[in-house]
């Protein structure tokens, strides 16, 4: 499945030279309290809603890749016995969880939407699902609330069920036979 390091690779390569003169650092990094690396040690949320404080995301983000390994190792052991309903709806548990806790967590400073994205097309592809289920387009910073933001307000409340749910529609409108 994924693991800490892919995520920090990815978000790294994304925004390589993005970052002004002197903050190169923040690409690939989370959110940390680093004397030497200031701009790590920001708050970050969505709707008002802050996610993990600097020195908790390395803590919060371990254990999420922990978890998210152990739920789909369950799911995989089952796979072959299940209906492909069944798989749409394992399947959106997991990655409605894995993405959920993430936004929750806002382990970067910015681009967690982004992540959160990569980390839901990977975890369909590492099931054999084709990566063109998606949430919602992510909108502009100032445009006005959406159903992703609903979504991902949800999620910064602890609340997964409602992206859960859209997955799932996704993958069971969009994608009928999840095998």
């Amino acid at each position: 499945m994924i693991e800490l390091g892919d995520v920090k690779e990815w978000h790294g390569e994304v925004f390589d030279g993005l970052p002004p003169a002197g903050y190169e650092y923040y690409a690939g990094n989370f959110r940390q309290i680093d004397l030497n690396r200031p701009c790590l040690d920001y708050p970050v949320g969505v709707a008002g809603i802050q996610g993990s404080l600097p020195r908790e995301v390395l803590g919060d983000t371990e254990a999420l890749f922990s978890n998210t390994r152990a739920n789909a190792l369950s799911v995989e052991i089952k796979w072959p016995t299940l209906e492909p309903k069944q798989r749409a709806y394992h399947l959106a548990v997991v990655i409605g969880e894995l993405v959920g806790r993430f936004i929750q967590i806002h382990p970067f400073r910015d681009g967690n939407g982004r992540m959160s994205r990569m980390l839901w097309a990977v975890a369909l592809a590492r099931f054999g699902v084709s990566p063109q289920c998606r949430i919602h387009p992510s909108p502009n910073r100032d445009a006005p609330k959406t159903a992703y933001g609903d979504l991902m307000a949800a999620c910064m409340k602890g609340n997964f069920l409602p992206l859960q749910m859209q997955i799932l529609r996704y993958l069971i409108v969009k994608r009928p036979t999840v095998g």
